[in-house]
C-alpha cells in the first residue's frame, strides 16, 4: 500500500465519474467533483470513536454474531486421533450460508474443554484447508493446534478449497474488515454449540495475518470473549499517509483496478475505493459516514479496548507499510492487558522493501512462531 508518495493539492478534482452499472464499453460522463482529503483523513475524534463503540455494543446485543442452522457438514477422525470437521451456518442478519473448518486435537480433553483459536486468513481468495492445517498444526509457521481447537472461517464470496467434500463457497457480498468479523465470530459460536463438551467457551483467542491480522484484532475489540489476539502485518490505521496516497492516486485518475493490481491487492483496494471514496466523491455518502467506515476498520485507534495482544511486522514489508505497525505501537501503552509488539528490521536496513517480507516465515521474522505460540498458550489456560 506504500507505492505512492503524497502529492497534489488538498482539494483534488476528479474529472471523470464512473457511472454505477456501466461496463467498459459505456461512455464516461465528465463531472467535476472535489474531495477534501484533509477533512477525510483528519485524526479521528473522541466523539467518532464513541459512535463506533456504540455500534459495536449494538451488534453484541443483536444477532449479528449468532449462527443459525448450524450443521456439521463433514467430520472424520484422523489416524493421529485428531478430528476434522466442516461446519456450515447462517448469520443472524442474513440468510447467507458460510463454511468453516474445525480441527480438534487428539488426546485427553481438559476438564473444562480445549481452548479455541480462530485463524483468520489473509488475501481475498479464500484458503486451502490442507495448507492451513499444515501451517498451524504441525508448526510449519505457528503451532496453535496441538493443544487447542483450531477454527478457520471463510469470508463472504470466498471459497475453502482442498476439503474432504470439495470446494465450498461462502455466500454473501464481500465485506472486508466488517462482516468478516461478524462471520468469524459466528463460526466460533457455532463451534462452541457443536462441540460443547470439547471446547472451553471461556478460553478463546484469535490469530491472523494481513487482512486476517486486522480481523483478528477487530474480533478482540468487538467481542469480550476474546482473551488474546495475535496479529501479523495487518492494516491498523486507515487514516495513515499510505492510505491517503492511494486515495490521491485514484482521484488523480488511476482506476481502482489498476491500483489494486499495482499494489498486489486486487480485491481489497478496489473494494475500499469503490465502496467509500467514490460514493463520497459522488455525494452519495457524507464525509461523516466515510470517516466512520474507515475508523471502524482501524484497530490502532481503539487500543484501549484490546485484549492481550501480540503483534509482528517487518520493516521491509512492501504490501502493508510498516507505518501501520507504528500506529499500533504509538498507542501500545493504552492496551489494558498484556502487550508484546515485535518489529523486525524496522529501518529496513537492506533497503529492499517488497512483498516478500509480507510473510510469517521464520526466515523473515526469526522467533515469531514460538513467541506467538507461547503468548497464546499463556493467556488461554
Amino acid at each position: 500500500m506504500s507505492g505512492f508518495r503524497l502529492f497534489g493539492p488538498l482539494l483534488l478534482t476528479l474529472a471523470v465519474v464512473w457511472i454505477s452499472g456501466c461496463d467498459s464499453s459505456d461512455t464516461m460522463a465528465p463531472v467535476p467533483i472535489e474531495v477534501d482529503l484533509d477533512r477525510l483523513f483528519a485524526p479521528p475524534t473522541v466523539a467518532e470513536r464513541q459512535i463506533i463503540e456504540s455500534e459495536w455494543a449494538a451488534l453484541r446485543r443483536s444477532t449479528a454474531y449468532t449462527p443459525g442452522n448450524v450443521q456439521i457438514a463433514f467430520e472424520e477422525t484422523r489416524p493421529d486421533g485428531s478430528r476434522i470437521a466442516i461446519l456450515s451456518h447462517t448469520t443472524g442478519l442474513t440468510a447467507a450460508t458460510h463454511y468453516g473448518a474445525v480441527r480438534i486435537p487428539p488426546g485427553v480433553v481438559p476438564a473444562d474443554g480445549w481452548p479455541v483459536v480462530a485463524y483468520t486468513h489473509g488475501g481475498a481468495q479464500g484458503f486451502d484447508l490442507v495448507e492451513t492445517l499444515e501451517r498451524f498444526v504441525t508448526g510449519t509457521l505457528v503451532d496453535v493446534g496441538s493443544e487447542s481447537v483450531l477454527v478457520v472461517p471463510t469470508f463472504r464470496s470466498e471459497t475453502m478449497v482442498n476439503t474432504p467434500i470439495g470446494d465450498l463457497l461462502s455466500n454473501g457480498e464481500i465485506s472486508i474488515w466488517d462482516k468478516d468479523v461478524d462471520d468469524a465470530l459466528a463460526l466460533v459460536t457455532a463451534t462452541f454449540r457443536a462441540y460443547p463438551e470439547l471446547t472451553d467457551d471461556r478460553s478463546f483467542g484469535t490469530i491472523g495475518g494481513s487482512r486476517g491480522g486486522t480481523v483478528a484484532l477487530l474480533m478482540g475489540l468487538r467481542d469480550p470473549r476474546v482473551q488474546a489476539a495475535a496479529t501479523y502485518y495487518g492494516p491498523m490505521d486507515f487514516f495513515a499517509p499510505s492510505v491517503r496516497s492511494i486515495a490521491e492516486a485514484y482521484l488523480a485518475g488511476t482506476s481502482s483496478e489498476e491500483l489494486g493490481s499495482e499494489l498486489s491487492l486486487p480485491k481489497m483496494v478496489p473494494y475500499m475505493l469503490n465502496t467509500f471514496l467514490q460514493p463520497l466523491a459522488d455525494g452519495i455518502i457524507s464525509y461523516e459516514t466515510a470517516r466512520l467506515e474507515l475508523l471502524k476498520r482501524s484497530p490502532a485507534h481503539f487500543t484501549y479496548l484490546l485484549p492481550n495482544t501480540i503483534a509482528h511486522h517487518h520493516g521491509c514489508d512492501g504490501l502493508v507499510p510498516f507505518e501501520h505497525f507504528e500506529a499500533l505501537q504509538a498507542n501500545e501503552a493504552d492496551i489494558p492487558e498484556d502487550a508484546e509488539l515485535y518489529a523486525y528490521d524496522p529501518e529496513c536496513a537492506g533497503g529492499n522493501s517488497n512483498r516478500g517480507f509480507h510473510s510469517m516465515s521464520e526466515k523473515i521474522m526469526p522467533g515469531n512462531g514460538n513467541r506467538t505460540a507461547a503468548f497464546l498458550e499463556r493467556h488461554l489456560k
